[in-house]
């Protein structure tokens, strides 16, 4: 029996759900009718979903669509409205997903048949048959993939020729570990019976040793013994001539050295007691002191953190505040008690109060930046020191800080500037549309612009000069520009493309294929990181060789950036979570849970303590790198999924894109802040105000805009 989808989400799995289908192909119709131009009304009729399919693909049996029908409605995919033959999305959210997942799957289905193809035409002239990786990739896709009879065939034989030489591995390291576990049993038997035969015999000579040593040392004790007789017997008879003459002074003498002796001892043992009695008055000085100081510490820690619980409180009556100027106070007030009793700049409720009370005076829209139309921003990095942005709608917008925030301007590329004798001349650009897909920028002030899947310009800004370049053998899915030493790379899901033009006489491109897909691009020491689908890949440009970083990552990796140093590395997940690895030990150090959706942007920080990252959660996330212990900072304050972002760190600001066009941005230096707000608050915290939302026991001492602490 077929397995049923999951229940209605807009971040289902249309993957699993087209593959586990009774016929893929009928449920992509029904899926692609209900979310397409067609599917703008509330719901269709099965008449109008025939015509849909019929116009994409021809007609379906009455039987399929019926199943496919029964297949999402159980899955809670679709829903059958009233009468029969009347249906709908169970959940409106789902017809952007379902777009955007459906030709992605189309996609894939092109590719692998293409891929089958292709290597039915090499087996038919070299009897080349799919290895077992191959056979691995097709079988995700193989139930939509409708083969001929004898492309079947092709596959099943290429199965059996991968299982034979399976079996044939496991008898051969069957065999091999048979013979090495008998050699080995055989050791240790040799082994053991040498080993008690060692020990037996240094049993037996350490005995004969002892007893030898024994003899000896005997006869030595004997020896001395003899030699002490002789000479005490000379000693006494000595004595007993001198004994009468020396009897009394033997006496005296004996007498006084006992009397020195027990003043010594008693010296001694005062000065022992004197000395341990200061010993321990010392110790129990500096236990007192260390506790005095210990107490004092925790009382000091006690009362910040209890004042920064304070400000947290403050923070969040401030966003839930309405009236001014009372959010504009409480926000004030939160920032001030925060950063006196915190040793880290901000914490996320403190920001957000101070944000929304700018937004409650500036506006809703204070932080947005306009000119995108609608559709998704792509790219967002800094140039020449200014913010350049890509969207989908093919538009390059530059923006230029100024003090009431950002001002925009456009690029227009409608002509083609070039050289001729000394002499620029204009001609009309020979490309059809140039919306601009990805670009990058050179020290030289000069730009390499992709307007198309094989088609660039290169833009001296100091000169104008602008060449048209067409590269024939360019393949699949742009991912990055990249300017080199010479020129620029491009690497593309499939390539690594290396483009020079020093002249319009003179335009150069050498294609690599890559022997992996690569889903995203960032440098690395050697060239470029490459993000595989499993692993990531270390791509050095002097040999185009890709070799495996050797890190252990998670499954369906979305977005990677690395260190400014190279030392870490983090991956996004689909799932929202993100790793972060130790390129050195090639371990990982840490799996920062926040986001709940797909990770699609991460950036370090320049002096490696933060890690900022977006997803299709709509929240923006910065990770304290030096204590994960931390909560992340977090804005919520999107409506769309976030698809890019640039943490500009010199202005302490980040820029964030969405996917419907929004463009805002964050300041992190909250004096712009602060000052602002201060131009809407007369007066601080009255005291009853501190006593209703500080507290009672905290003593009064508000801030004041006029004094200005921070």
């Amino acid at each position: 029996m077929t397995d049923k989808p999951k229940p209605s989400d807009p971040k289902i799995d249309l993957y699993e759900i087209l593959l586990s289908a009774p016929d893929p192909g009928v449920t992509l119709k029904v899926l692609k009718s209900l979310a397409s131009e067609k599917g703008d009304k509330t719901f269709l009729r099965e008449e109008q979903i025939r015509s849909f399919a019929l116009a994409i693909g021809g007609p379906i049996e009455d039987r399929t669509l019926s199943e496919a029908f029964t297949y999402l409605i159980e899955g809670g995919i679709i829903t059958e409205l009233g009468e029969s033959g009347i249906y709908a999305l169970k959940s409106p959210d789902l017809a952007l997903e379902i777009t955007l997942r459906t030709d992605r799957f189309e996609h894939g289905l092109g590719k692998v048949k293409a891929f089958i193809d292709y290597t039915y035409a090499e087996h038919l002239k070299r009897s080349f048959l799919l290895s077992e990786n191959d056979l691995r990739h097709i079988k995700l896709f193989e139930r939509g993939l409708y083969l001929e009879e004898e492309k079947k065939i092709f596959l099943e034989k290429s199965r059996k020729a991968v299982r034979r030489k399976n079996v044939k591995r496991k008898i051969e390291v069957v065999a091999t570990s048979a013979v090495i576990v008998s050699l080995v049993f055989l050791s240790i038997l040799i082994y053991n019976e040498k080993d008690r035969s060692s020990d037996a015999m240094n049993e037996a000579r350490l005995s004969a040793q002892a007893s030898v040593s024994d003899q000896e040392a005997l006869a030595e004790q004997s020896r001395k013994a003899l030699e002490r007789a002789a000479v005490a017997e000379k000693q006494l008879e000595e004595a007993f001539s001198r004994e009468n003459e020396a009897k009394q002074q033997a006496k005296l003498a004996n007498q006084n050295y006992r009397n020195a002796v027990n003043q010594a001892r008693m010296a001694r043992e005062q000065k022992e007691e004197t000395d341990r009695q200061r010993i321990l008055a010392e110790e129990k000085q500096m236990a007192a002191e260390v506790q005095s100081e210990q107490a004092e510490k925790a009382l000091v820690a006690s009362t910040r953190h209890k004042m920064v619980s304070i400000a947290i409180s403050l923070a969040n009556k401030s966003i839930l505040q309405r009236t001014q100027p009372l959010k504009n106070q409480l926000a004030l007030e939160a920032y001030h008690l925060y950063n006196q009793n915190s040793e880290y700049p901000f914490e996320s409720s403190v920001y957000n109060a101070f944000y929304y009370a700018r937004k409650n005076v500036a506006g809703d829209y204070f932080n947005e930046l306009t000119g995108h139309d609608g559709t998704r921003i792509n790219q967002i990095d800094i140039i020449n020191e200014e913010h350049y942005t890509l969207g989908d709608d093919g538009k390059l917008m530059i923006w230029e800080r100024t003090a009431a925030g950002f001002s925009r301007r456009e690029i227009d590329l409608r002509f083609i500037y070039y050289w001729e004798e000394g002499e620029m001349d204009i001609i009309a650009s020979s490309i059809d549309s140039h919306n601009i897909q990805s670009l990058a920028a050179n020290d030289q002030n000069t730009y390499l612009v992709s307007t198309g899947s094989k088609r660039f310009l290169q833009i001296n800004q100091s000169t104008d000069e602008v060449y048209e370049i067409i590269v024939d053998d360019f393949e699949g899915q742009l991912i990055k520009i990249f300017p080199a030493v010479t020129g620029w790379h491009v690497i593309s899901t499939s390539q690594f493309t290396h483009i020079t033009a020093t002249s319009p006489d003179q335009i150069t491109s050498n294609t690599y294929p890559l022997e992996r897909k690569a889903l995203s691009a960032i440098r690395s020491e050697n060239g470029y990181y490459l993000l595989g689908t499993d692993e990531v890949y270390d791509l050095d440009i002097s040999t185009i060789q890709q070799t495996s970083v050797g890190l252990k990552i998670g499954s369906f990796p979305t977005n990677l950036s690395v260190a400014p140093d190279f030392a870490f590395m983090a991956v996004g997940y689909a799932s929202g979570e993100v790793s972060l690895y130790d390129l050195n030990t090639k371990g990982q150090i840490e799996q920062l849970t926040g986001h709940t959706a797909r990770i699609s942007s991460l950036q370090f920080s320049e002096d490696m303590k933060r890690l900022v990252s977006g997803g299709y959660d709509r929240t923006l996330n910065i990770w304290d790198l030096e204590d994960f212990t931390r909560e992340p900072i977090q804005f919520s304050d999107h409506d769309s999924f976030i698809t890019a972002l640039h943490y500009d760190q010199t202005n302490d600001l980040i820029m964030v894109g969405e996917v419907d066009g929004t463009l805002k941005y964050y300041n992190l230096d909250c004096d712009e802040s602060i000052e602002q707000l201060c131009a809407t608050v007369i007066n601080p915290l009255s005291e009853k105000e501190w006593i209703r939302y500080v507290g009672e026991n905290i003593t009064y001492d508000p801030y004041s805009c006029s004094s200005s602490p921070f």
